[in-house]
């Protein structure tokens, strides 16, 4: 106990120690800060530029009681690559000071050096010389060491590098040239675009819409994942920044160009850039605000990150206009594009060419930037982008042409926009440190698309040396019984032939006509087409290389579509799965309903197809419900359900299958139902639509209802009838019977009738005409089922076959067409009469 108290009241030694430690050290820290101040002019340096110096005023403040020793400063920089002061060491005693009333004033002028862009300070520390070395002649100075132990104070001078002007020149030049480039290499793409099948494209979006996806979703995460674990942890935010701003910029224009070389879908990697670049306008501010803001650290507080919206929008231009000049030369200019498609490719592969080594050039700077992390991170993001891109498409099940596209429009950035956003961000030197990673992964992005175009260039020639060996070894098996292939180059082959030649009694002449029989057994002529006559066979036999040129359109990869395919007239995908017999019942062909709508007409057909085309069985038009009593509007609703019901009529009653049916009203829902079994099953058919829009209430299901109510059995839903509602899953036969019967064409005339009487005559003038009043609309319709129900037949089937024109001779068609001539002629002599007999007998007068 009485231990305890001792020791509690002396205290421990070592924490005695301790404590006069740090009182020691604070009081050496208060001394050093009441002796000198230090600052500079100016006092920052944000303007250095590379390869030039600066003069930096040093002022330095002593008070004049605490001043007692000598001194001496001493400044270097913190980062000897940036920049560099010129002079280091300086020694000075209170003698070379100012005095003024209270203090002491040094001045000293040193030099700062830009040798590299980038960020630096520069130290200046001031430091107190010890006694015994004072009074010394040696200039012997105290060294400043870590640990902070000595009389010293220092102050930094804050030091921004920028590009000189001759940097600055070089990259406008390399733009410059650039941008003439790529707009003359957009005019020999435009020269091979064709319009069609970028609308093709469009029209089925899948390929564009993996594009966007790997663009614009698998890219940004990719990048935040790199610059977290690779650029954040080492403090580089200015790198991280710069390699997340490259990820969220859309496809560049040099994508295209690969895409071409490796013969990839060059139409899709046209159509992918030009929506990843629209795209971006809106895809690049929402990554910038989700993402963009966490990479801000070491900028300036209230820097912002401004997208360029008018660089992004002028890309757009450099991209579309070229290629629609090119277009334009390849629809009006054809020799012209033909001449630009052969230069295309190497024109490609030199401005490639050029953008590495002038680029290289332009921008050597930023050699001496690279760090490992750096070049780590610009070489992940394009080739992961490549890895990405090609694998998701893959595993859509995409073409091998389309998954080269989209793996090359995923890994290739537009770094041109990705810098100049830097640049509109932040000042310098902070934008070209940043632009460092852009440029990186411009120039990592070339080298596997390089290896892939050099494999890929490799297989193709090993695939075509080895077509080449088979067709060899084809000719050589055919050489003995063809005479194609007979090769001969000597005078004595010559003296061969003419030994199978009969002999006559002037073996100098050479008649062919008289000994054809005595060719029969020559070999040489064995394996002739047998309609080539001898003189062929005799003029193949002498030739010296004779070889079949492939060159027709049989032989050639690429093959030219049905023209109905050009034309945008026929979906032939479905008219195979609408035509295709089954396999299990054989010769059984698949019948359709063809309904075709045009201005004036309505056209329903039943056809079924087979080898030579397809056969039609029976049609019906719109027209033709004249002869029923709707004189007038032959493609509305009602139109279309009577011609319908006309074409599904007519069938049944050419093929004399007459459909035992319940009875219903119009509109009502239908279902076949036989009734007994004395009757024939209805017959089916598919619906072909044809290019026509199936949205539901369209007159083509319109014409399908008739068709069902006539007795044939097309299966279909009712979801696409006049009058289904979506969100209750329910059919309306109602509201689909009063558009049937022209309920909406009767109120419309009504109304019409009231509102305004002149624009209801103009409108329903023919309705007017025929006699058709709004109340006597659904009676003409009715009665016109009734009658079509009643006869289907035609009108000229009815009174028997149509008789036909007796056809005339070229004499007769020109005597014919003499005559009318010569009346004509005539006519318009006597009407030459009469004018001059009137003209003189008005003079007379």
């Amino acid at each position: 106990m009485v231990s305890a108290t001792s020791t509690k009241r002396t205290g421990c030694p070592i924490l005695l120690l301790l404590q006069l430690l740090i009182q020691f050290t604070a009081a050496v820290a208060s001394g050093i800060g009441s002796i000198a101040t230090l600052r500079f002019d100016p006092v920052v340096l944000h303007d250095l530029s590379e390869e030039t110096n600066r003069t930096i005023s040093l002022i330095a403040e002593f008070d004049r009681d605490a001043f007692v020793k000598s001194g001496f400063d001493r400044n270097h920089s913190l980062d000897e690559n940036v920049a560099s002061a010129l002079t280091t060491v300086e020694y000075f005693n209170s003698s070379s000071l100012e005095d003024t009333n209270a203090t002491l004033v040094l001045r000293k002028d040193f030099q700062v050096y830009g040798n590299l862009i980038g960020k630096t300070g520069v130290e200046v520390i001031l430091t107190t010389v010890d006694e015994s070395k004072t009074s010394s002649n040696h200039s012997e100075y105290m060294e400043v060491t870590n640990d902070g132990q000595g009389n010293v104070i220092s102050s930094t001078l804050d030091v921004w590098v920028t590009r000189n002007e001759r940097g600055k020149f070089l990259t406008k030049v390399f733009v410059a040239t650039l941008v003439v480039l790529i707009t003359f290499a957009n005019i020999l793409m435009g020269c091979e675009l064709d319009l069609n099948v970028v609308l093709e494209t469009v029209k089925k979006p899948v390929a564009p819409a993996i594009g966007f996806f790997t663009q614009f979703f698998i890219m940004p995460t990719l990048a935040y994942i790199i610059a977290q674990s690779i650029f954040v942890t080492r403090g580089l935010s200015s790198f991280a920044l710069g390699l997340f701003v490259t990820a969220c910029a859309p496809g560049g224009g040099a994508s295209n160009y690969w895409t071409i070389l490796l013969d990839g879908n060059a139409h899709l990697s046209i159509t992918m850039t030009f929506f990843s670049t629209v795209a971006s306008l809106v895809m690049m501010p929402l990554w910038m605000h989700l993402l963009g803001k966490q990479f801000l650290d070491g900028y300036h507080p209230e820097a912002t990150i401004r997208v360029p919206y008018t660089k992004i929008v002028s890309s757009l231009m450099a991209l579309v206009i070229p290629l629609l000049v090119g277009v334009g030369i390849q629809k009006w200019k054809p020799n012209v594009a033909a001449k630009a498609r052969k230069i295309m490719r190497p024109y490609i592969v030199s401005v490639l060419v050029f953008v590495i080594a002038f680029g290289a050039y332009a921008n050597s700077y930023m050699f001496f930037l690279m760090t490992v992390p750096a070049l780590v991170g610009g070489l992940l993001l394009p080739w992961c982008g490549f890895m990405f891109g090609c694998f998701t498409s893959i595993l859509l099940r995409q073409p091998p042409a389309n998954v080269t596209a989209i793996a090359i429009e995923t890994g290739i950035q537009n770094t041109g926009i990705a810098i100049l956003l830097l640049k509109f961000s932040f000042p310098e030197p902070d934008a070209d440190i940043s632009a460092l990673i852009p440029v990186i992964v411009a120039s990592f992005t070339p080298a596997p698309l390089l290896l892939g175009m050099l494999v890929h260039r490799v297989i193709k020639a090993m695939r075509k040396g080895n077509e080449n060996s088979a067709n060899d070894q084809e000719q050589g098996m055919n050489k003995e019984s063809s005479p194609l292939e007979v090769i001969h180059s000597s005078s004595s082959s010559l003296s061969t032939r003419k030994s199978y030649l009969p002999k006559t009694e002037s073996d100098s002449t050479l008649s062919t006509r008289p000994m054809i029989k005595d060719f029969v057994d020559c070999p040489l002529l064995k394996g002739a087409p047998p309609n080539m006559t001898i003189e062929e066979q005799m003029e193949v036999e002498t030739m010296g290389l004779v070889k079949v040129v492939k060159n027709k359109a049989y032989f050639k990869r690429y093959q030219v579509k049905p023209r109905r395919r050009r034309q945008g007239k026929t979906d032939f995908r479905a008219r195979k799965r609408l035509t295709v017999q089954d396999k299990n019942k054989y010769n059984t062909p698949k019948r359709r309903v063809v309904v075709r709508f045009t201005n004036k007409d309505i056209v329903v057909q039943f056809v079924h197809s087979r080898i030579e085309g397809d056969i039609v069985e029976e049609v019906a038009y719109a027209h033709e419900l004249a002869n029923y009593g709707v004189k007038v509007g032959f493609t509305n609703q009602a139109a279309s359900y009577l011609v319908g019901y006309l074409a599904g009529r007519r069938l049944l009653a050419k093929l004399n299958n007459e459909v035992a049916l319940k009875q219903q009203e119009v509109g009502d829902k239908y279902v076949v139902e036989e009734v007994g079994s004395e009757n024939r099953r209805a017959p089916v058919y598919n619906l072909d639509v044809g290019l026509a829009r199936t949205v539901t209430g369209a007159k083509i299901f319109t014409v399908l209802k008739g068709v069902v109510d006539a007795g044939i059995d097309v299966p279909h839903g009712e979801s696409r009838f006049f009058g289904y509602d979506s969100e209750a899953k329910e059919a309306s036969p109602e509201a689909h019977r009063d558009r049937i019967l022209g309920k909406h064409i009767s109120e419309y005339m009504a109304m019409l009738k009231e509102q305004d009487e002149d624009r209801y005559k103009l409108q329903f003038g023919k309705f007017l005409a025929a006699g058709v009043t709004p109340d006597g609309l659904e009676a003409m319709y009715k009665k016109a089922r009734n009658a079509i129900e009643a006869n289907p037949t035609r009108a000229t089937e009815a009174s028997g076959k149509r008789e036909k024109k007796p056809k005339l001779s070229a004499e007769e068609k020109l005597t014919k067409k003499e005559a009318a001539q010569a009346k004509k002629r005539e006519e318009r002599k006597a009407r030459i009469v009469a004018k001059k007999a009137e003209l003189l007998s008005k003079k007379e007068e």
